[in-house]
């Protein structure tokens, strides 16, 4: 069994963040402004926090965001991806191409991601998504009564989510499993 908690949340006060061969940076707004590299995600007019991402052959992309408490997660997925989740924003980017595999507008406020087997759980703070790793595309929501608080997951596909109000939800995910 697998249990994911929201105290396992990260709340990021360093300068930059490491993740196998990706590395994030937080930067100031005139030289996020400065770079001439893609927008993974941001909003200009609402963003206050700022930074790149790195792999061995320079910065690859730029984002903002509007939490000056926390930095953005970086999660590898696999050895060919790695995902990043920041306020309502989530998205899935592969290592060699640099492409965006998926980009999510979260309808709730990003608390973590956790791969399971073939799938990654994308945590919010009133849902849960499942995306298939085969094809990254989410292909179920859990929808929450309250504020997230823990998960475990059981090889067969069972998953317990509590939440802040005590409430107990199980879901069986593995219906979608191959």
């Amino acid at each position: 069994m697998i249990v994911f908690n929201l105290a396992q949340s990260r709340l990021y006060l360093n300068y930059s963040t490491r993740i196998m061969n990706v590395v994030f940076k937080q930067i100031s707004q005139s030289e996020y402004q400065s770079r001439d590299i893609p927008v993974l995600f941001g909003d200009e007019m609402f963003d206050r926090c700022f930074g790149t991402i790195s792999d061995y052959t320079g910065e690859i992309y730029r984002l903002g965001w509007r939490s000056e408490l926390l930095k953005p997660d970086l999660y590898m997925v696999g050895d060919r991806a790695f995902c990043v989740g920041i306020d309502q924003d989530f998205a899935i980017v592969g290592l060699a191409d640099k492409k965006v595999y998926l980009y999510l507008k979260l309808a709730y406020f990003f608390y973590q991601v956790r791969q399971f087997k073939n799938f990654i759980f994308v945590i919010t703070e009133l849902e849960i998504l499942l995306i298939d790793m085969m094809v990254y595309k989410v292909v179920r929501k859990y929808g929450l009564p309250d504020i997230f608080r823990s998960m475990s997951i059981r090889d067969n596909g069972d998953m317990m989510v509590r939440c802040l109000d005590g409430n107990c939800l199980s879901f069986r995910w593995n219906l979608v499993h191959n």
